[in-house]
């Protein structure tokens, strides 16, 4: 059982979706302090002593390109179960103070519209992948706040480790290319999911998202999609969620060609304990207990055995999916082979 937080345990939001209550929980930053937009905080990253790049070691570059609600936590975590793996999960958090949480969503919006400036985002992530001290302590302090998206490793780890890995939500269509451009050899490994998943998790959670919604998530992945042809099949692989839950260790195998780096032992377990039920022996002590990850069902990466990746139809109505099937959602789906329903709407 994932461990929830006492003040929020029993307690529940109520949202419609084709039209039955269906209870989501409540998430415990939705119950503490205010949900005004926060404030940003990148100075740092632009000093002139952050900005100078230490001694570069051999490191295998990865970035898992994703979207709120596709499954990126849960493959982040299986891929990072190798040893050799340093994790930066959510690294643009650290474009604002430690702490503070993103609010509606606001911070991926600041970003595309160059609140943040582009330096900053690129000498955030290059610093992550030279494994710049500054950089790194900076997440490693924002990995260990309460509720946070963060994970990190302290800069000695990560100096020694053969594989860099970060997973964000946040980077998108020019400014993923910026970051492209900046990380050589930077590979990316671009998790999408079903439109109709994907909105039918986010309306579970409105409160959460702000103004994101489905269509907003396939235009962003028609945009991102294009990287396909940029950087070619030796820097660009793309996975599907529904196909991650099917076949956890197909999926994983040709990551692993695609990177070089193998699918070990510590990679089953971790499918084993995600995915097929098996109890976790023991717990690291560097868990943050109180991470998003550890105190909500929602941000849970965990997936029972016999986890159904549709069940999206029961969540959202007749109208509803027919819009989604229309328009760009609908482009996006046929691009990445997702069956229509055969109906008359």
């Amino acid at each position: 059982m994932l461990r929830i937080a006492g003040s929020i345990a029993g307690l529940t939001l109520v949202s419609h979706l084709a039209g039955q209550k269906v209870k989501a929980e409540s998430l415990p930053w939705q119950k503490e302090g205010n949900n005004s937009p926060g404030s940003l905080d990148f100075s740092w990253v632009l000093d002139k002593k952050t900005l100078v790049k230490p001694e570069m070691k051999e490191h295998k570059k990865v970035l898992l390109l994703a979207y709120p609600r596709t499954g990126s936590s849960l493959l982040g975590e299986l891929i990072a179960a190798q040893p050799d793996t340093s994790y930066f999960m959510e690294p643009l958090f650290a474009m604002m103070p430690v702490g503070q949480l993103d609010w509606n969503y606001v911070l991926e919006g600041r970003i595309e519209r160059g609140e943040v400036p582009v330096e900053a985002v690129t000498a955030l992530m290059d610093g992550i992948y030279t494994c710049n001290e500054i950089v790194i302590d900076r997440l490693e302090d924002w990995s260990k706040a309460p509720h946070t998206s963060v994970t990190a490793v302290p800069a000695s780890v990560c100096g020694t480790s053969r594989t860099l890995l970060t997973k964000t939500v946040r980077l998108h269509g020019t400014r993923v290319r910026d970051v492209v451009r900046k990380v050589e050899d930077l590979q990316v490994v671009h998790i999408v999911r079903d439109p109709r998943a994907v909105t039918a998790s986010l309306k579970a959670q409105q409160e959460e998202w702000g103004d994101h919604a489905g269509d907003t998530y396939c235009k962003q992945v028609l945009a991102d999609m294009s990287l396909e042809d940029e950087l070619g099949p030796g820097r660009y692989i793309r996975i599907r969620y529904e196909d991650l839950v099917e076949t956890p260790m197909a999926v994983l195998e040709r990551i692993g060609s695609f990177t070089g780096v193998p699918v070990t032992d510590e990679i089953r377990e971790a499918v084993a304990v995600k995915m097929g039920g098996k109890k976790k022996v023991t717990e690291s002590t560097d868990n943050n207990n109180l991470a998003a990850t550890m105190t909500t069902d929602y941000y849970s990466t965990v997936r029972a055995p016999g986890h159904k990746h549709d069940a999206w139809r029961r969540k959202l109505s007749a109208e509803e999916i027919g819009s989604l099937e229309c328009g760009v959602c609908g482009e996006v789906m046929e691009r990445l082979g997702y069956k229509k329903v055969k109906r008359t709407y």
